[in-house]
């Protein structure tokens, strides 16, 4: 990033304090989070949609095109393993998501989690929080955790040295 004139946002995989510090660390001006939100009560997303990431994030993210007609990763459900099976390849956007709506969104609106599709992350098996205040809170601490035993190792490491120079 030493070489980029423009500030660099950290984005994708970011759901916890060593992610943060990491992206930081390697020189980023700030980071996006976006799935590790997604289950906290004020994301805008539904009840079902949360209920499904808490649900379903262990079973992984796989990329597909089978929901809309463009790559997009989500969580690995019936829908997807079904469209994934058929075999054929989709239709372009937006008619394929058009007709993946017929199916996902009343499946939705039932709460029929395994007929939804569950937008997410790599890092979705992460995101336990409910509240965005406590997440914050959560990360930062996690964040200056792992800068702080990074400085103490480094300043251990500096006395070792100043010491073995004197």
């Amino acid at each position: 990033m030493d070489i980029v004139k423009l500030p660099v946002i950290a984005a994708g995989g970011i759901a916890d304090g060593r992610g943060l510090a990491a992206a930081f660390a390697l020189g980023a001006e700030g980071v996006q989070i976006g799935t590790a939100f997604l289950p906290c009560a004020g994301s805008g997303a539904s009840e079902a949609y949360r209920n499904a990431l808490s649900l379903f994030a262990a079973n992984g993210t796989d990329l597909t095109d089978t929901f809309t007609g463009r790559l997009a990763r989500g969580i690995r459900n019936r829908l997807m393993n079904e469209f994934r099976e058929a075999n054929s390849p989709p239709l372009p956007f937006p008619v394929q998501h058009a007709l993946t709506q017929t199916v996902a969104t009343p499946a939705s609106a039932q709460g029929a989690l395994e007929l939804m599709t569950i937008w997410a992350g790599q890092n979705a098996s992460l995101c336990h929080s409910t509240d965005a205040t406590e997440f914050m809170t959560q990360l930062i601490a996690e964040a200056e955790s792992v800068f702080s035993k990074y400085w103490e190792a480094v300043s251990a490491e500096r006395e070792a040295r100043d010491e073995d120079e004197a």
